[in-house]
C-alpha cells in the first residue's frame, strides 16, 4: 500500500528507487500520490526522471512535476518550465512554471521571467512579478515592472503602485 512514510522511505533510499516505484505504478492518482509526497528535496537531486513526467496527459501530473522540479532549483531547468509556461493547456500548469523559475532566486531566470510580462493571463503575469521582486532595485528589472502600471489589469497596477509608488 502506498503511504506518505513509504514514500519517505524509498526517498531516503536514494533516486533511483524513487524512480522505479513511480515507473511501476500505472494509474495516475498514485503518481500524483508519490510526487506529492516527496518533501525536501536535495540540491543534488536528479530530477531528470520528472522531466518525462511532465508529457503526462494528466494536468495533476504535469502540475506536481514542475512543482518537484522547482523545489530541485536546478537553473538548467528554466528553458524547460519556460517552455512549459508559454505552450501548456493548461494555465494553472503555465503557472506554476513561472512561480518555479521565480522561486529559483536566480539571475539566469531574470529573460525568463521579463518574458512572461507579457502574458496575456494576468495572473502568470503577477507570477512574474512576485519572481522578479528579489531584484527590485536592479534598474533594467525596475523600468519593466514600472511599465505595468499602465497595464489593463488593476491587480497588476495595484501592485506595481504598492511596490513602486507609496506615498
Amino acid at each position: 500500500m502506498l503511504t506518505k512514510e513509504y514514500v519517505s522511505e524509498v526517498k531516503a533510499n536514494g533516486n533511483g528507487d524513487l524512480q522505479r516505484l513511480v515507473d511501476s505504478k500505472k494509474d495516475d492518482k498514485s503518481i500524483v500520490f508519490i510526487l506529492e509526497n516527496l518533501g525536501y528535496l536535495p540540491d543534488d537531486f536528479d530530477d531528470s526522471w520528472v522531466q518525462d513526467l511532465l508529457k503526462s496527459k494528466n494536468k495533476k501530473i504535469r502540475l506536481n512535476a514542475i512543482k518537484t522540479i522547482g523545489k530541485v532549483k536546478n537553473e538548467n531547468n528554466i528553458a524547460v518550465l519556460l517552455q512549459i509556461a508559454k505552450k501548456d493547456k493548461s494555465t494553472d500548469v503555465q503557472r506554476e512554471a513561472v512561480s518555479s523559475i521565480g522561486r529559483m532566486r536566480s539571475r539566469k531566470a531574470i529573460g525568463a521571467l521579463i518574458e512572461m510580462l507579457n502574458n496575456k493571463d494576468p495572473k502568470i503575469i503577477s507570477q512574474a512579478i512576485r519572481g522578479l521582486l528579489v531584484f527590485k532595485g536592479d534598474k533594467r528589472i525596475d523600468n519593466k515592472l514600472k511599465a505595468l502600471l499602465k497595464h489593463e489589469n488593476e491587480t497588476i497596477q495595484t501592485v506595481i503602485r504598492k511596490e513602486y509608488f507609496k506615498r
